[in-house]
């Protein structure tokens, strides 16, 4: 005969899991505290950095054109509606200038290069990278040149409008990247773009030249 096996309702509860609703409430309020601590230090890294922005109030740097003297702009012979190609030759002064009293600029990778109505008229040149300390100003000096540069059929028409009116407008283009040191602490880099447009006095010295710039130029930064 087998034997039967008979078990109290408390020995079956005793075997079974519990499914207590304290479990789940407990382990709802750690969810809950966790994305409160989260958020917590999430706005307090914003405050931080925000508080930093506003001792440092970072500026971007600013750029002066000294001087910039055109020695040569010859276009090579086209037919009336064939594309003219342009041989120039350009030399350029700037003045940089660092406006933050807390922070240092690493400029990187700067070029320049010059246009005339829109149209490129030189090949680009690079400055060397360097670093500027608080408040620092560096001098930069570069020549542009360039050889059978594609360019409007209509381009020397334009130069000889200018020469009747007695301007040539030049823009100066730098285009570069730069990254902000504070202490040991060095940001990522930021993208900056000026422009530098100056006007000379333009009679007949053309193509023999140089057409120089005497009061510099306006120029705007961008990052």
């Amino acid at each position: 005969m087998s034997k039967l096996d008979v078990r109290s309702p408390e020995h079956c509860a005793a075997k079974q899991p519990h499914n207590s609703p304290h479990h789940h409430r407990h382990s709802f309020i750690n969810s809950s505290n966790f994305w409160k601590l989260l958020s917590s230090l999430f706005s307090a890294i914003l405050a931080v950095i925000l508080l930093v922005w506003l001792v440092l109030r970072p500026s971007k740097p600013s750029f002066s054109l000294q001087q910039a003297s055109v020695y040569s702009l010859s276009l090579s012979d086209s037919a009336p509606a064939a594309a003219s190609f342009l041989n120039s030759s350009v030399q350029l002064t700037f003045i940089a200038s660092n406006p933050n009293s807390r922070l240092g600029i690493y400029y990187d990778s700067l070029r320049v290069y010059a246009s005339y109505q829109g149209q490129q008229i030189t090949g680009l040149a690079s400055f060397p990278p360097f670093y500027q300390d608080h408040g620092e100003k560096n001098l930069l000096s570069a020549s542009l040149t360039g050889s059978n540069l594609p360019v409007s059929p209509y381009f020397g028409s334009e130069v000889a409008s200018d020469q009747v009116s007695g301007k040539l407008t030049v823009r100066f283009e730098v285009d570069g990247r730069v990254r902000y040191k504070v202490g040991t602490w060095v940001s990522g880099k930021y993208r900056m773009n000026v422009e530098c447009i100056t006007a000379m006095d333009f009679g007949r010295g053309l193509p023999t030249g140089p057409l120089t710039s005497q009061q510099g130029g306006l120029c705007s930064t961008k990052l």
